[in-house]
């Protein structure tokens, strides 16, 4: 859905590393994110960050024109990549 023409115009990662000494949380909402955990207790979160309120390590990709599907030819034109550290207020 993200890489076709008309698909969305944006594709969240978050990161969160294993639960702190303190007993962080590193649990999510959920509601419309896919999840992967490895052994040492790290998560990934793929989402489209409508409803989901998470902290950790953000990565997201922003599509300029939706109207255009996402190449290898034309990927550094369509697509703007940031990242950012988010935290609780």
């Amino acid at each position: 859905m993200f890489f076709s023409p008309g698909g969305r115009a944006v594709l969240i990662f978050f990161y969160k590393p294993p639960k702190t000494k303190e007993g962080e949380s590193t649990e999510g909402s959920g509601s419309k994110a896919s999840s992967a955990y490895n052994a040492n207790g790290r998560r990934l979160w793929i989402t489209d960050g409508t409803e989901d309120a998470y902290t950790g390590t953000c990565l997201f990709f922003l599509r300029i024109n939706t109207q255009k599907a996402i190449t290898m030819l034309n990927v550094h034109q369509v697509l703007l990549r940031k990242h950012m550290q988010l935290k609780r207020a």
